[in-house]
């Protein structure tokens, strides 16, 4: 999922990552966050866990551009629940990430960056492409030759048995496994339209 912010890495200051330490800080003013993301090229979200009040209104600045990977949002809640087995659900931080970045999406027009559903290399090669014009940065094509080669998985190395039921679509086992999480997911309106515009057709719930 960090794949995005490593590849721009290459090409621009760690901005994303500072911002990032900046909000993960309680010595922080939020103000005072926002006055610096408008300042930078690029904010890179992950936009689960940061704050979308401050990705709108630093993106309200024509010079900051937003780019933000996207995977499906019951792959997510997979890939937590299975980082962290002792978490007490749900997990709201991801599901109401959702639900928040619907209501802005029109207002911020970021980049949106499939990465778990951009299957061929040449596509991969164009979304790369892409990122680096929205970045305003000139693409380097040995590079996006070796990263759309190597395109690293968004649900992590290795199996296991929350990831081999997404992969099987064993919806009732996932349901009885994320509980509330999966519950809440799905009331989530105009999601899954959201979703199929951005290329998500086959989604299993």
């Amino acid at each position: 999922m960090h794949f995005v912010a490593n590849f721009l890495e290459h090409y621009l200051s760690a901005n994303h990552q500072t911002l990032r330490r900046m909000l993960d800080s309680s010595g922080t003013n939020e103000a005072e966050a926002i006055e610096w993301a408008k300042k930078q090229p690029l904010i890179h979200a992950h936009f689960s866990r940061e704050p979308i009040g401050l990705i709108k209104r630093a993106a309200q600045d024509k010079d900051t551009k937003v780019i933000i990977p996207l995977r499906d949002p019951l792959l997510s809640l997979v890939t937590w629940r299975h980082r962290n087995p002792n978490a007490i659900e749900p997990t709201p931080f991801i599901v109401k990430g959702w639900a928040d970045l619907l209501s802005i999406d029109e207002q911020i027009k970021p980049l949106y960056v499939p990465v778990d559903i951009t299957k061929m290399r040449d596509a991969r090669r164009q979304l790369l492409m892409t990122i680096c014009m929205k970045a305003g940065v000139k693409p380097q094509l040995p590079m996006i030759e070796d990263w759309a080669l190597r395109w690293p998985a968004p649900t992590g190395q290795g199996d296991y048995q929350l990831k081999c039921w997404y992969k099987e679509g064993n919806v009732q086992k996932l349901n009885e496994a994320l509980g509330q999480d999966f519950k809440d997911l799905k009331k989530i309106r105009g999601l899954k339209r959201f979703l199929n515009k951005r290329g998500y057709r086959n989604l299993i719930w």
